[in-house]
């Protein structure tokens, strides 16, 4: 393990407040095995969205609703900067809150990026653009999201809570819903690409999950924000002294989403999952 660099391993309950004699966190933070890296916390980048009754609002996080050209947005968690508009905006009405989509029981498509990102992913409007572009170049159709989150918005509040199925490209059933989604035990791994081949396991997972191949997600099971600063400064950073969460794609666990929190890895590269919307 190379210096600087710190690893941990997300922690279902905390026992006698110590965990791996490293100290324990709140639940699901996971312990340190290094010496951290990161940065300080910066100003966060406006208000949350609001889980009102139509689609992701919020300040400061990057959203607009012309056309889905996504506004920039501000600071972030942990001093960085916020991302572009997100792809989202295109399909919700971004004055309101969290979307549903009750009245549709369409199946929707989940998978894994065949191409690995370093952690400067352009925020959370960039990271939903290259789930995007890999979806459209695969001939899959519909919006696409990054399962992600950050200081300006999370995988809850952002993506759609669908009443349908949410499958792999080969059909494979995931969950059968949203809630099935975010329980923190899935039906089956989220282990294909947008092109039905197994995930590439990028240096971070070398680094962080043991050769496992590991996605970005700073984001727990149930789509709420895992670690304040573990997000390589609002995904705007690709310094070895940033940091992230990690979950592992061959999880059915809660691990799927938050397997492993590292200190600076950034710098590293990983793939996202991608969600229809």
């Amino acid at each position: 393990m190379s210096s600087g660099r710190a690893v941990g391993f997300m922690a279902v309950t905390c026992v006698s407040g110590a965990l791996w004699a490293s100290g324990c966190a709140t639940a699901g933070a996971g312990y340190d095995v290094g010496s951290s890296g990161g940065g300080g916390a910066g100003a966060p980048g406006g208000d949350a969205a609001s889980p009102v009754d139509g689609a992701t609002a919020g300040d400061g996080g990057g959203s607009t609703h012309d056309d889905g050209a996504g506004a920039e947005g501000g600071g972030g968690d942990d001093g960085g900067a916020g991302g572009a508009g997100s792809v989202l905006d295109a399909a919700n009405d971004t004055s309101t809150g969290v979307t549903t989509d009750g009245s549709v029981l369409g199946q929707k498509t989940i998978f894994v990026s065949s191409v690995l990102y370093a952690g400067n992913l352009g925020g959370l409007g960039g990271a939903d653009a290259k789930c995007q572009t890999l979806a459209a170049a695969a001939s899959l159709s519909g919006i696409f999201a990054a399962w992600l989150s950050d200081g300006t918005g999370t995988a809850a509040a952002r993506l759609t809570h669908s009443s349908g199925a949410y499958v792999l490209v080969d059909g494979t059933v995931v969950a059968n819903d949203w809630t099935g989604l975010a329980s923190g035990t899935l039906l089956h791994s989220i282990d294909r690409t947008e092109q039905n081949g197994a995930p590439s396991a990028g240096s971070a997972s070398s680094q962080a999950c043991f050769g496992l191949a590991c996605a970005w997600t700073n984001t727990n099971a149930d789509g709420t924000l895992a670690q304040p600063s573990y997000s390589c400064k609002n995904w705007s950073s690709a310094s070895q002294l940033d940091n992230a969460v990690l979950g592992e794609t061959t999880a059915t666990t809660a691990y799927w989403s938050s397997f492993a929190t590292s200190s600076g890895i950034c710098d590293l590269t990983a793939p996202l999952y991608c969600v229809e919307q």
